[in-house]
């Protein structure tokens, strides 16, 4: 997450954030952002890279297990 520079968006982000089960980022600087806003509700773990973590066999398999789920991303500036 981040790099984050103006810390006022921090209690938006606080308040966001709290509202989400669970938490990964994908490196150690990330992960100190995270535990400095303090956050009370969502478990917070640092895990690997999805890019290079995940084995796909076929192009085919992996659009059809995406197309059955809902996926959310979002980007806070």
């Amino acid at each position: 997450m981040g790099p984050f520079r103006n810390k006022f968006f921090n209690i938006i982000r606080r308040k966001i954030l709290n509202k989400v089960e669970i938490i990964t980022v994908r490196d150690s600087e990330s992960l100190k952002y995270i535990l400095k806003l303090n956050l009370s509700k969502p478990l917070v773990y640092l895990t690997a890279d999805s890019a290079f973590n995940n084995e796909i066999n076929s192009k085919n398999s992996f659009y059809c297990e995406l197309i059955n789920k809902f996926y959310f991303f979002c980007s806070i500036f």
